[in-house]
């Protein structure tokens, strides 16, 4: 959703449809403050080496899912949809990277707004 508030600074906001490949990079061409809000499907808390930066600031584990309550271990893969935002800071330019390490997630949808040029 991407909606007009009154008195907001005005974002340009672009949003990406799925991945081409299992890594993927999203480049940022101004930088500055930006926000990126991701769905990401079938990861799991439990698996490592996964991660999301944009520029050279690590935002944290990119799939981060538990299956509480679907059996008696918490631990337990199970298919998962992870929706989280993000707010970075970038130089000029920047990348957004999602890395999947040992963590077999896809890349939906992601949205990025940066400062209005």
């Amino acid at each position: 959703v991407v909606y007009a508030e009154p008195g907001a600074d005005a974002k340009e906001v672009a949003v990406y449809d799925g991945a081409d490949a299992a890594d993927t990079e999203i480049e940022i061409e101004n930088g500055g403050e930006v926000d990126i809000a991701a769905t990401l499907w079938g990861g799991s808390a439990n698996r490592r080496g996964d991660s999301v930066s944009a520029g050279d600031q690590h935002l944290g584990q990119a799939a981060s899912c538990y299956a509480n309550g679907a059996v008696d271990n918490p631990n337990w893969y199970a298919f998962g949809v992870d929706v989280q935002v993000y707010t970075a800071h970038t130089g000029q330019a920047g990348v957004i990277r999602f890395e999947r390490g040992d963590d077999p997630f896809i890349v939906g949808v992601v949205a990025v707004a940066q400062p209005h040029v």
